[in-house]
C-alpha cells in the first residue's frame, strides 16, 4: 500500500504537518520518549489497532505497520495480542534497521519478540520487552502484567487464569529485569526490595505493594531512570523516581513520592544523559518543567515563565522541549490539544498546531498525542484525531535551524 501524506492544515498550524498513517484503520505510535523512526530514519513503526472505543482483551489481535518514507509504502509485519492503549506493543528500534523489536503473547503471557526484517523472521524471547537498549544488547522491563494494575493501557492484557497480582509489601524477587538478547537469559536488574531499603535509608519509607512502572535508557547508555509505584488502601499510586547504573548498580532516589504527589509527571532524560527533565509542581503549587541531575542533587526551573504540561522532551540540541497537554488544561481551547516548542534559552513557548484527541476522557482509551522526535532532531510523530479515528501525524522542523542545530 502507497504512503500519501495528506497535508494536515487545520487551525492553520506554524510548521508542514502531515498525516502520514492510512484512513483504513487506528493507528498509534508508542510513547513520547521512543522515537518510532528507524535510525537510517528511513522506517517508522506504528501499530494498526482493530477499535479504538474500548480496552483490549486477552486475544483481541493489533498489527505491527512500518511506513517506509523511501519508497512510500506502507506493509503489514506482524500481528500480536501483546499490546495496550497507550504504549502499543513497546514497538521499538534497536541500533540498526534491520531489527524490530515489540510485545506479544505466547501461552497466554507476554513475551519479546526480536523481527529481522532482512529475514522476514519473528525470533520469540520468553521475556517481554519494555525498552530495548540503544545498542541492542539486552532489554528491560518490569512486569507487564503488573503495570496495568496500576494503570490501565501500559502493559499487556491477559487472561484471569494469568494475571499474577504483584505479593504485597516489596519482594526480593520481582521489580526490574534484563534480558540478554543474545542469550535469551533474565536476570533480576532491580529488585523492588532494594527499593524500599533505599527508601527506608532517605527516611522516605512507602508502605503498600510495589510495582515497577517506567524504565528508560538515557542516550549514552550508561544509566536507566526507574519509575517505580506503590499501591495501599487509599485510592491511586504512590509514585518514585529512581536512577542506576545500566547494570543496576549505584541505584539513587531522585524524587521522591511526596514531591511527586505534590503534582508531577512524565520524566526524560536529557541529551547529555546526566540530567532529566519532568513536570513538577513549584512552590504556588503551579506546574513548570525542572531539571535536575541523574542523583537528584541539583535543581532548576526551565523556562519559568511557561506553564508545564504534558509529555515533554529535549531537542536533539538540548535547547527546545517539544511537548502537549492534556485536554482538560487550560492550555488547551475548545477541546483541542496544542503541540508545544518550549524554547529554554529564550524562556518561551510557541504552539506549532493544534489537533482534535477524541475530548477530555482521561482512561486508558484517552489519546494523548505523546510527541516524539525523529533521530535528527527535525520531525515529531504525534497522535491526533481530527476526523475522530486514531492516526498518525508528521510535523516539519526542516526549516528551523535553530531546532535543528547540532
Amino acid at each position: 500500500m502507497k504512503i500519501e501524506l495528506k497535508p494536515y492544515t487545520m487551525h492553520d498550524p506554524g510548521v508542514p504537518v502531515y498525516q502520514i498513517t492510512p484512513s483504513d484503520g487506528f493507528y498509534i505510535h508508542t510513547f513520547y520518549d521512543v522515537s518510532p523512526w528507524s535510525p537510517s530514519g528511513r522506517y517508522l513503526v506504528a501499530l494498526r489497532l482493530p477499535f479504538q472505543d474500548r480496552e483490549p482483551g486477552p486475544d483481541d489481535p493489533a498489527e505491527i505497520f512500518l511506513l517506509d518514507f523511501f519508497d512510500l509504502e506502507i506493509r503489514h509485519v506482524y500481528t500480536t495480542t501483546g499490546w495496550g492503549m497507550q504504549t502499543a506493543a513497546h514497538q521499538m528500534w534497536g541500533a540498526t534497521d534491520r531489527y524490530l523489536y515489540f510485545n506479544d503473547k505466547r501461552d497466554g503471557l507476554p513475551v519479546g519478540v526480536r523481527y529481522d526484517l532482512e529475514q522476514d523472521r519473528a525470533e520469540i524471547f520468553d521475556y517481554p520487552f519494555y525498552q530495548v537498549a540503544p545498542d541492542g544488547s539486552h532489554a528491560v522491563s518490569p512486569s507487564l502484567i503488573g503495570i496495568n494494575k496500576t494503570q490501565p493501557g501500559y502493559g499487556v492484557s491477559v487472561a484471569p487464569e494469568f494475571d499474577r497480582p504483584n505479593r504485597p509489601g516489596a519482594p526480593d524477587d520481582d521489580g526490574f529485569w534484563r534480558v540478554d538478547l543474545a542469550t535469551g537469559e533474565r536476570s533480576l536488574l532491580v529488585s523492588v526490595k532494594q527499593v524500599a531499603d533505599l527508601l527506608e535509608e532517605a527516611g522516605e519509607v512507602v508502605e503498600g505493594t510495589y510495582y515497577g512502572f517506567h524504565v528508560k535508557f538515557n542516550p549514552q547508555q550508561t544509566r536507566l531512570m526507574l519509575v517505580v509505584r506503590t499501591v495501599g488502601t487509599e485510592k491511586g499510586w504512590n509514585p518514585m523516581l529512581f536512577t542506576c547504573n545500566v547494570d543496576g548498580s549505584d541505584l539513587r532516589l531522585v524524587i521522591p513520592y511526596r514531591r511527586w504527589k505534590l503534582g508531577g509527571h512524565h520524566p526524560d532524560w536529557h541529551p547529555n544523559g546526566e540530567r532529566i527533565v519532568m513536570n513538577l509542581a513549584d512552590a504556588s503549587g503551579a506546574l513548570r518543567f525542572h531539571e535536575f541531575g541523574y542523583d537528584g542533587t541539583w535543581e532548576r526551573i526551565i523556562a519559568p515563565s511557561v506553564v508545564a504540561s504534558g509529555h515533554p522532551t529535549y531537542s536533539k540540541n538540548g535547547r527546545f522541549l517539544i511537548t502537549d497537554a492534556y485536554p482538560k488544561e487550560p492550555v488547551c481551547k475548545d477541546g483541542l490539544v496544542p503541540i508545544r516548542l518550549i524554547d529554554i534559552e529564550k524562556n518561551t513557548e510557541e504552539t506549532l498546531l493544534w489537533i482534535w484527541t477524541l475530548g477530555i476522557y482521561g482512561g486508558p482509551l484517552r489519546l494523548d498525542p505523546h510527541p516524539a522526535w525523529n533521530r535528527e532532531g527535525d520531525q515529531i510523530c504525534f497522535n491526533g484525531a481530527p476526523d475522530g479515528a486514531r492516526q498518525l501525524f508528521m510535523a516539519d522542523l526542516s526549516s528551523r535551524p535553530d531546532v535543528i542545530q547540532k
